[in-house]
């Protein structure tokens, strides 16, 4: 008999994920037309739910995928259940991300732009789009803050009409 288990599965999603091939085959679907260098992680490997803590008296949080390569650090999380905590995951995520990109001594521009993309198993947003996009914005103003924060929602229970190709694959999720 036959076993097929989902890429939602933990384990087969940290399985695929250890191959930094696989995490810049998946950055290329989700940014189309924009190149990906090499994806690494300080000692040349992907690091799968990775334990940060910022400081002693800190909540650690575990970041499903995190790497980088010559011009932006990525986390890519699994969301299966709808616990509504995106949001300030999300924001607590990126604040780490930036933490851990700094040396002392080093100034913040050389802080290199960050991604957190959630990969859901349900619409996170409610409005049936695949792909939902964020970055910090004055929308009366039509600002952008120019901060390097970007947020992406990705829903695998869109309709394969309003899903880019490159991400039809998500929809079978």
């Amino acid at each position: 008999m036959k076993y097929r288990y989902p890429f939602t599965n933990e384990i087969v999603f940290s399985l695929v994920m250890q191959n930094p091939k696989f995490c810049q085959g998946i950055l290329q679907m989700i940014f189309p037309g924009r190149p990906i260098s090499e994806v690494k992680l300080h000692d040349k490997q992907i690091e799968v739910e990775k334990s940060v803590a910022v400081g002693v008296e800190s909540r650690k949080v575990r970041l499903d995928v995190l790497f980088e390569d010559d011009n932006a650090w990525y986390d890519i999380e699994m969301q299966v259940r709808n616990e509504k905590i995106i949001p300030k995951r999300r924001r607590y995520s990126h604040g780490v991300i930036d933490v851990n990109q700094l040396k002392p001594g080093q100034d913040f521009d050389e802080l290199n732009a960050s991604y957190v993309i959630f990969l859901c198993c349900f619409d996170p947003c409610g409005r049936g789009d695949a792909v939902y996009s964020f970055m910090t914005y004055d929308p009366e103003k039509n600002l952008s803050l120019g901060d390097e924060r970007y947020t992406i929602l990705l829903n695998s229970k869109a309709d394969c009409s309003v899903t880019p190709e490159p991400l039809r694959w998500l929809v079978t999720l």
